[in-house]
This record gives C-alpha cells, sequence and structure tokens, in this order.
C-alpha cells in the first residue's frame, strides 16, 4: 500500500471504525466507513491504473484486517432496517 493511502487509513478509516465499534447500532458511522473503504479502493485501483475495484478491494483485505472487516460489512445483505 501507498503511504498516502496508508495515511488516508491511518486517518479517516481507523477512527470511523473506532467509532463505529464503540457504537455498533449507529447506522450512519457504519455508512460513514463504508464509504471511506470504497473511497480508499477507488483510489487505490486508480495509482495502479486499475478498473477492477473488487480484485484491488481483494489485495487490500489480505493486507488490511480492517478493511477487510469493513469491506464484509459493506458486501453483507442489507436487513431492511
Amino acid at each position: 500500500m501507498t503511504e498516502p493511502l496508508r495515511a488516508f487509513l491511518d486517518t479517516m478509516i481507523k477512527p470511523a471504525l473506532q467509532s463505529w465499534r464503540e457504537d455498533p447500532i449507529a447506522e450512519h458511522k457504519a455508512k460513514a466507513v463504508v464509504g471511506y473503504i470504497n473511497d480508499l479502493a477507488e483510489r487505490y485501483a486508480g495509482i495502479l491504473g486499475r478498473k477492477d475495484t473488487n480484485k484491488v478491494r481483494d489485495e487490500l483485505s489480505a493486507e488490511c484486517a480492517d478493511f477487510g472487516l469493513v469491506r464484509d460489512v459493506a458486501d453483507g445483505p442489507n436487513t431492511g432496517t
């Protein structure tokens, strides 16, 4: 992972993830983390010159457990609540 993306992960995603973990039923906190994760994957794919963001997301998940957790939440079924 490049240094700018690592900084984005550390300064944007991890604090939002921690806030959501402290209040897991707050939907707005979960949505914020998911939005940051999707943004990170798109940025990383762009830097790499790749169009397949799903594969990039898989690679980022293998590198960073926090990314993988949030990706799983983002890709999970919507319960309609």
